[in-house]
């Protein structure tokens, strides 16, 4: 791996204001993200950062994803010469970018700069341990002594492509946004700020299970004194489907979240018709089998048995005809229904 530069911590700092430089710390799984842009006759680099998880998957934000769509879009119609790709820390090989898939589409979430980018070869780097579950990623996040941030955007000279990482100075958890949206997936740290092309790096925790990822940058702007980290916890399910399955698309995973409310909406149900006396054991054991088999099929097809999406569906079908069976929308809903 390459040494890592140590730059002097100046006043003017664009990555850290308050935050200790780390050197020799371990960043191989933190790569550089290339774009292309073209305006006018010109054509432009951008850089972003990005978290190499496993099996040709990176980590990134939605922003970056959106400026590496429109370069693919360009790169395909021939109006740009370049294709994105990323490259790690100790080679010099470019990963060129193969497929692209935004959180927005996932139907996890639509409020998170989150995005995943796949590439065509398999990636000569180490990848980050991801958290087993969210508890995993709040318990980390109690000592931020031990998180660290890491990414390739400005440094003092206002260059671009040098990794660098920054132990976190302050951090809030669940901070409040505006409309006090998306607040509880996203890390605000005021003394510790990036700046343009840190989006998309790692916020990053040691644990006594190993270091973990937390979350990406969601932006860095000039002169603005704080970052938003988007964590990952509610995009667990999401980020290891793509990644374990070579083929991956957003149309099964989609089907599989659809699926998996449904169920969670039977409980309920369930649950409602018990309380009113209103649920026979042979109503119980039907609803205590279809949310069996669709936990079971949902875990499957996540970790790559896409065929037993058809088996999800019949499940599916089976999970509605059982819903306006039992009228569930009065059970739950009283107040609600005519």
């Amino acid at each position: 791996m390459k040494s890592l530069f140590l730059l002097t911590l100046l006043s003017t700092s664009a990555f850290a204001v308050k935050g200790e430089y780390i050197q020799g710390h371990d960043l191989a799984s933190t790569c550089m993200l290339t774009f292309f842009v073209k305006k006018g006759e010109k054509v432009l680099t951008g850089t972003c950062s990005g978290s190499f998880i496993g099996n040709k998957t990176f980590v990134t934000a939605e922003h970056c994803y959106d400026e590496v769509a429109h370069n693919s879009e360009k790169f395909q119609s021939q109006q740009l010469p370049q294709k994105s790709f990323f490259t790690c820390p100790g080679s010099e090989k470019k990963y060129q970018v193969q497929n692209l898939f935004p959180m927005k589409n996932s139907r996890s979430s639509e409020w998170q700069d989150l995005a995943l980018i796949k590439v065509e070869e398999s990636v000569d780097a180490p990848p980050i341990q991801l958290p087993k579950s969210a508890d995993e990623i709040e318990n980390a996040l109690k000592d931020k002594e031990n998180c660290y941030m890491s990414g390739y955007g400005l440094d003092n000279e206002d260059k671009y492509g040098v990794l660098k990482t920054a132990r976190v100075a302050s951090l809030e958890n669940s901070p409040k946004d505006l409309f006090s949206v998306g607040s509880t997936q996203r890390v605000r740290l005021r003394e510790n700020y990036t700046d343009h092309g840190d989006s998309g790096g790692p916020l990053y925790c040691k644990t006594p299970n190993g270091t973990i990822l937390i979350g990406a940058v969601h932006g860095g702007v000039k002169g603005v004194k704080f970052n938003d980290v988007e964590k990952i916890n509610a995009a667990l399910d999401w980020i290891n489907y793509h990644k374990d399955n070579a083929n991956s698309n957003e149309d099964t995973f989609q089907r599989v979240m659809i699926n998996s409310d449904l169920c969670q909406n039977l409980i309920e149900c369930s649950e409602a018709m018990k309380k009113l006396n209103a649920l026979s054991g042979d109503v119980e054991k039907v609803m205590s089998k279809l949310i069996k088999k669709s936990d079971a099929y949902k875990m499957e097809v996540l970790l790559g048995g896409e065929t037993l999406v058809v088996k999800m569906e019949e499940v599916w079908e089976e999970m509605i005809k059982q819903w306006e069976k039992n009228d569930c929308y009065k059970k739950l809903y009283p107040d609600k229904s005519n």
